[in-house]
């Protein structure tokens, strides 16, 4: 897998930022994977929409925030997890420091994408040729 974006994104309390990954061996493009880290856990997640009713209004949960609904879905809990691993450790390797503590909050103007240092950007590192689906 390649990072070819980071955006990073300081929002809530978890949320750090969106990658842009992409899997070479089967020829996938992902924007907006969203990475987030609370003390020393890390986790990246695909895409996803806020979910809204038939008056296009948006469903909140029990305590009022927005819910969100992916049309992705990985097969197992297992290949969820490789999956965020690898997006982590690209992010990190190519922007150390991204996911680190709390930091200040991203203004507008740092929003735009950032250039990928080229040492990290490996095509043949790619899980999914390790036989993971």
């Amino acid at each position: 897998m390649v990072l070819r974006g980071w955006r990073p994104l300081r929002r809530g309390k978890s949320l750090k930022g969106f990658a842009s990954v992409d899997a070479p061996s089967i020829g996938l493009q992902i924007d907006d994977v969203a990475v987030h880290a609370v003390g020393s856990r890390r986790w990246a997640t695909l895409p996803s929409r806020p979910m809204v009713d038939a008056e296009g209004q948006p469903l909140r949960d029990a305590a009022g925030k927005p819910r969100y609904s992916s049309p992705f879905r990985w097969r197992t809990h297992g290949v969820a997890a490789a999956f965020g691993d690898k997006v982590i450790a690209l992010v990190e390797a190519a922007h150390p420091g991204a996911l680190a503590g709390d930091g200040p909050r991203a203004r507008r103007a740092d929003l735009a994408q950032q250039p990928i240092r080229p040492d990290s950007v490996r095509p043949d590192d790619d899980p999914w040729s390790e036989g993971r689906p």
